[in-house]
Protein backbone atom coordinates (compact mmCIF):
# COMPACT_ATOMS: atom_id res chain seq x y z
CA UNK A 1 0.00 0.00 0.00
CA UNK A 2 2.75 2.34 -0.03
CA UNK A 3 2.71 5.71 -1.88
CA UNK A 4 5.50 7.67 -0.67
CA UNK A 5 8.72 6.78 1.29
CA UNK A 6 12.30 7.22 2.63
CA UNK A 7 14.53 5.06 3.79
CA UNK A 8 16.88 5.53 6.93
CA UNK A 9 19.42 3.82 8.45
CA UNK A 10 18.19 0.92 10.93
CA UNK A 11 19.39 1.13 14.00
CA UNK A 12 18.34 0.02 17.99
CA UNK A 13 16.72 3.50 19.03
CA UNK A 14 13.20 4.50 17.38
CA UNK A 15 13.90 5.45 14.24
CA UNK A 16 11.31 5.75 10.72
CA UNK A 17 12.11 3.31 7.93
CA UNK A 18 9.50 5.05 5.18
CA UNK A 19 6.37 6.44 5.52
CA UNK A 20 3.10 7.49 3.39
CA UNK A 21 -0.29 8.61 2.96
CA UNK A 22 -3.38 6.24 1.34
CA UNK A 23 -5.81 8.69 -0.48
CA UNK A 24 -8.07 7.62 -2.95
CA UNK A 25 -8.00 3.99 -3.25
CA UNK A 26 -9.99 1.86 -5.11
CA UNK A 27 -13.18 0.89 -3.27
CA UNK A 28 -12.92 -2.83 -1.76
CA UNK A 29 -9.46 -3.08 -2.77
CA UNK A 30 -7.69 -5.58 -1.09
CA UNK A 31 -3.73 -5.57 -0.10
CA UNK A 32 -1.44 -8.80 0.66
CA UNK A 33 -1.36 -11.03 2.89
CA UNK A 34 2.02 -9.23 3.83
CA UNK A 35 4.60 -9.90 6.91
CA UNK A 36 6.58 -6.82 7.69
CA UNK A 37 10.07 -6.53 9.23
CA UNK A 38 9.07 -3.63 10.74
CA UNK A 39 5.88 -2.02 12.74
CA UNK A 40 3.56 0.04 11.40
CA UNK A 41 1.06 2.85 12.98
CA UNK A 42 -1.42 3.76 10.30
CA UNK A 43 -4.23 6.00 11.31
CA UNK A 44 -8.18 6.39 9.43
CA UNK A 45 -9.07 10.06 8.98
CA UNK A 46 -12.08 9.22 6.75
CA UNK A 47 -13.48 5.76 5.90
CA UNK A 48 -13.49 2.60 6.23
CA UNK A 49 -12.14 -0.91 5.88
CA UNK A 50 -10.50 -3.70 7.75
CA UNK A 51 -7.01 -5.20 8.67
CA UNK A 52 -6.89 -8.65 9.08
CA UNK A 53 -3.98 -9.70 11.65
CA UNK A 54 -3.18 -13.47 11.13
CA UNK A 55 -6.38 -14.43 9.95
CA UNK A 56 -8.44 -12.43 12.55
CA UNK A 57 -10.34 -9.33 11.35
CA UNK A 58 -10.61 -5.85 12.92
CA UNK A 59 -12.45 -3.35 11.36
CA UNK A 60 -11.63 0.24 11.13
CA UNK A 61 -13.16 3.34 11.41
CA UNK A 62 -12.86 7.17 10.77
CA UNK A 63 -10.60 8.04 14.11
CA UNK A 64 -8.85 4.70 14.06
CA UNK A 65 -5.59 4.56 15.37
CA UNK A 66 -3.38 0.90 15.08
CA UNK A 67 -0.22 -1.16 14.78
CA UNK A 68 1.12 -4.12 12.65
CA UNK A 69 4.04 -6.06 14.39
CA UNK A 70 6.58 -7.36 12.83
CA UNK A 71 6.45 -11.44 11.75
CA UNK A 72 2.27 -10.76 11.11
CA UNK A 73 0.56 -12.01 8.31
CA UNK A 74 -1.50 -8.92 7.75
CA UNK A 75 -3.96 -8.19 4.63
CA UNK A 76 -5.21 -4.47 4.30
CA UNK A 77 -9.03 -3.83 3.18
CA UNK A 78 -10.87 -1.37 1.74
CA UNK A 79 -14.48 -0.05 2.10
CA UNK A 80 -16.18 -0.85 -0.94
CA UNK A 81 -18.25 2.81 -0.63
CA UNK A 82 -16.34 4.67 1.60
CA UNK A 83 -12.50 3.28 1.66
CA UNK A 84 -10.13 4.33 4.12
CA UNK A 85 -8.03 7.82 3.84
CA UNK A 86 -5.48 8.16 6.44
CA UNK A 87 -1.40 8.33 7.13
CA UNK A 88 1.10 5.45 7.73
CA UNK A 89 4.38 5.07 8.92
CA UNK A 90 6.56 2.48 9.54
CA UNK A 91 9.23 2.32 12.45
CA UNK A 92 11.87 0.29 14.11
CA UNK A 93 13.58 0.06 17.24
CA UNK A 94 13.42 -1.87 20.26
CA UNK A 95 11.85 1.01 22.53
CA UNK A 96 8.74 0.50 20.31
CA UNK A 97 8.02 -3.01 20.98
CA UNK A 98 8.96 -2.16 24.70
CA UNK A 99 6.35 0.41 24.64
CA UNK A 100 3.49 -0.95 22.93
CA UNK A 101 3.88 -3.57 25.13
CA UNK A 102 3.34 -1.85 28.38
CA UNK A 103 1.06 0.33 27.00
CA UNK A 104 -1.44 -3.32 25.99
CA UNK A 105 -0.96 -2.35 22.75
CA UNK A 106 -0.30 -5.92 20.65
CA UNK A 107 -1.25 -8.06 17.32
CA UNK A 108 -4.77 -9.10 18.80
CA UNK A 109 -5.37 -5.65 20.21
CA UNK A 110 -3.61 -3.33 17.74
CA UNK A 111 -5.93 -0.26 18.67
CA UNK A 112 -4.52 3.02 20.39
CA UNK A 113 -6.82 4.36 22.88
CA UNK A 114 -9.30 6.90 20.85
CA UNK A 115 -8.96 9.98 22.85
CA UNK A 116 -5.10 9.71 21.80
CA UNK A 117 -6.07 9.66 18.02
CA UNK A 118 -5.61 13.29 17.27
CA UNK A 119 -2.20 13.62 18.89
CA UNK A 120 -0.73 10.32 17.12
CA UNK A 121 -2.48 11.28 13.90
CA UNK A 122 -0.91 15.16 13.95
CA UNK A 123 2.46 13.23 14.82
CA UNK A 124 2.40 10.62 11.68
CA UNK A 125 0.89 13.14 9.53
CA UNK A 126 4.30 15.39 10.28
CA UNK A 127 6.58 12.26 9.94
CA UNK A 128 4.61 12.16 6.38
CA UNK A 129 5.39 15.69 5.83
CA UNK A 130 8.90 15.36 6.74
CA UNK A 131 9.48 12.48 4.35
CA UNK A 132 11.89 14.38 1.84
CA UNK A 133 13.64 16.41 4.48
CA UNK A 134 17.20 15.37 4.30
CA UNK A 135 19.16 18.28 6.72
CA UNK A 136 21.25 17.15 9.83
CA UNK A 137 18.55 17.47 12.16
CA UNK A 138 15.83 15.72 9.74
CA UNK A 139 16.19 12.28 11.92
CA UNK A 140 16.05 13.60 15.18
CA UNK A 141 12.36 15.48 14.28
CA UNK A 142 11.68 12.02 12.65
CA UNK A 143 12.57 10.53 16.14
CA UNK A 144 11.11 13.40 18.00
CA UNK A 145 7.67 12.38 16.30
CA UNK A 146 8.25 8.79 16.78
CA UNK A 147 8.83 9.37 20.97
CA UNK A 148 5.43 11.79 20.84
CA UNK A 149 3.72 8.45 19.18
CA UNK A 150 4.78 6.22 21.87
CA UNK A 151 4.66 9.02 25.00
CA UNK A 152 0.67 9.45 24.13
CA UNK A 153 0.20 6.00 24.01
CA UNK A 154 2.00 5.77 27.76
CA UNK A 155 0.35 8.55 29.05
CA UNK A 156 -2.96 6.62 29.60
CA UNK A 157 -1.10 3.46 31.03
CA UNK A 158 -1.14 4.12 34.29
CA UNK A 159 -5.22 4.41 34.65
CA UNK A 160 -5.71 2.14 31.93
CA UNK A 161 -3.15 -0.09 31.69
CA UNK A 162 -4.07 -3.25 33.99
CA UNK A 163 -7.57 -2.83 32.99
CA UNK A 164 -6.42 -3.40 29.41
CA UNK A 165 -5.16 -7.02 30.36
CA UNK A 166 -7.91 -7.71 32.19
CA UNK A 167 -9.88 -6.93 28.84
CA UNK A 168 -7.44 -8.93 26.36
CA UNK A 169 -7.15 -12.09 28.95
CA UNK A 170 -11.53 -11.65 28.86
CA UNK A 171 -11.66 -10.92 24.87
CA UNK A 172 -9.38 -14.42 24.51
CA UNK A 173 -11.83 -15.99 26.69
CA UNK A 174 -15.09 -15.43 24.83
CA UNK A 175 -13.64 -16.39 21.49
CA UNK A 176 -11.04 -18.96 23.08
CA UNK A 177 -13.89 -20.80 25.36
CA UNK A 178 -14.81 -23.73 23.37
CA UNK A 179 -10.70 -24.99 23.05
CA UNK A 180 -9.19 -26.87 25.88
CA UNK A 181 -7.60 -23.55 27.05
CA UNK A 182 -6.00 -23.13 30.48
CA UNK A 183 -5.02 -20.05 32.41
CA UNK A 184 -1.23 -20.72 31.88
CA UNK A 185 -3.04 -20.67 28.16
CA UNK A 186 -4.90 -17.63 28.53
CA UNK A 187 -1.49 -16.17 30.46
CA UNK A 188 0.89 -16.85 26.97
CA UNK A 189 -1.80 -15.56 24.51
CA UNK A 190 -1.68 -12.28 26.43
CA UNK A 191 2.04 -11.72 27.10
CA UNK A 192 2.26 -12.34 31.00
CA UNK A 193 3.59 -14.30 33.36
CA UNK A 194 0.86 -16.58 34.84
CA UNK A 195 1.33 -15.87 38.34
CA UNK A 196 1.10 -12.18 38.04
CA UNK A 197 -1.44 -13.13 35.57
CA UNK A 198 -3.50 -14.81 38.15
CA UNK A 199 -3.40 -12.04 40.98
CA UNK A 200 -4.28 -8.76 38.44
CA UNK A 201 -7.20 -10.85 36.98
CA UNK A 202 -8.43 -11.64 40.39
CA UNK A 203 -7.62 -7.97 41.73
CA UNK A 204 -9.84 -6.28 38.60
CA UNK A 205 -12.79 -8.82 38.38
CA UNK A 206 -13.08 -10.64 41.60
CA UNK A 207 -13.02 -13.80 40.53
CA UNK A 208 -9.95 -16.32 39.68
CA UNK A 209 -8.79 -16.27 35.69
CA UNK A 210 -10.15 -20.55 36.05
CA UNK A 211 -14.01 -18.94 37.55
CA UNK A 212 -14.07 -16.75 35.34
CA UNK A 213 -13.41 -18.99 32.28
CA UNK A 214 -16.38 -21.59 33.95
CA UNK A 215 -18.49 -18.45 33.93
CA UNK A 216 -18.35 -17.92 30.06
CA UNK A 217 -18.31 -21.64 29.07
CA UNK A 218 -21.33 -21.99 31.69
CA UNK A 219 -23.22 -18.85 30.48
CA UNK A 220 -22.88 -20.24 26.62
CA UNK A 221 -23.99 -23.86 27.55
CA UNK A 222 -27.15 -22.08 28.85
CA UNK A 223 -27.88 -19.94 26.20
CA UNK A 224 -27.24 -23.49 23.95
CA UNK A 225 -29.91 -25.50 26.29
CA UNK A 226 -32.60 -23.07 25.37
CA UNK A 227 -31.98 -21.96 22.10
CA UNK A 228 -30.92 -25.30 20.19
CA UNK A 229 -31.84 -28.67 20.48
CA UNK A 230 -28.32 -30.60 21.31
CA UNK A 231 -28.05 -33.96 23.67
CA UNK A 232 -25.58 -32.56 26.80
CA UNK A 233 -22.40 -34.12 25.39
CA UNK A 234 -22.61 -31.99 22.97
CA UNK A 235 -22.96 -29.16 24.42
CA UNK A 236 -20.60 -29.78 26.57
CA UNK A 237 -17.93 -30.86 23.60
CA UNK A 238 -19.51 -27.19 22.40
CA UNK A 239 -18.00 -25.11 25.05
CA UNK A 240 -14.79 -26.97 26.37
CA UNK A 241 -16.19 -28.57 29.03
CA UNK A 242 -15.57 -32.12 30.50
CA UNK A 243 -18.31 -34.00 29.33
CA UNK A 244 -18.80 -36.94 32.37
CA UNK A 245 -19.02 -33.80 34.79
CA UNK A 246 -20.98 -31.14 32.52
CA UNK A 247 -24.16 -32.11 34.59
CA UNK A 248 -22.38 -31.48 38.10
CA UNK A 249 -20.22 -28.35 37.24
CA UNK A 250 -23.25 -27.21 35.53
CA UNK A 251 -25.70 -27.80 38.99
CA UNK A 252 -22.87 -26.35 40.96
CA UNK A 253 -22.77 -23.21 39.37
CA UNK A 254 -26.83 -22.27 38.06
CA UNK A 255 -27.96 -24.44 41.36
CA UNK A 256 -30.29 -26.75 38.94
CA UNK A 257 -29.40 -29.57 36.84
CA UNK A 258 -29.27 -28.73 32.45
CA UNK A 259 -32.22 -30.61 31.85
CA UNK A 260 -33.69 -28.70 34.83
CA UNK A 261 -32.66 -25.71 33.42
CA UNK A 262 -33.70 -26.44 29.86
CA UNK A 263 -37.48 -27.39 31.13
CA UNK A 264 -37.47 -23.72 33.70
CA UNK A 265 -36.46 -21.80 30.00
CA UNK A 266 -38.99 -23.84 28.20
CA UNK A 267 -41.75 -22.81 30.60
CA UNK A 268 -40.95 -19.31 30.99
CA UNK A 269 -39.34 -18.23 27.64
CA UNK A 270 -36.81 -16.35 29.02
CA UNK A 271 -33.04 -17.16 29.58
CA UNK A 272 -32.10 -17.33 33.66
CA UNK A 273 -29.26 -16.03 35.05
CA UNK A 274 -26.69 -18.74 35.06
CA UNK A 275 -25.35 -17.08 38.40
CA UNK A 276 -27.49 -17.01 41.50
CA UNK A 277 -24.27 -15.55 43.40
CA UNK A 278 -23.85 -11.70 43.00
CA UNK A 279 -20.72 -11.16 40.51
CA UNK A 280 -18.36 -8.43 40.63
CA UNK A 281 -18.31 -6.64 36.68
CA UNK A 282 -15.04 -6.08 35.28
Amino acid sequence: MPTEEFISERRLEPVVYYCGIDKNIMPGARYGPIKRDVFLVETCVHGYGAIIINGVEFKITPRSCYFLFPGDTVTHVTDEKEPREGYWCAIEGLQIANALNRAGVSSSAPFAPSEVFDEINAHVEDLYKTREENDLGADLRRTAHIYGILGALLRTENAKNKNAWVQKAIGYMETSYHEQITVATIAAAIGLDRSYFSTLFKSQTGMSPHAYLTYIRIKKAASLIKEQDFSMAEIAEAVGLDVPNFARLFKREVGITPREYKKKTADSGELIDVYRRPRRKV
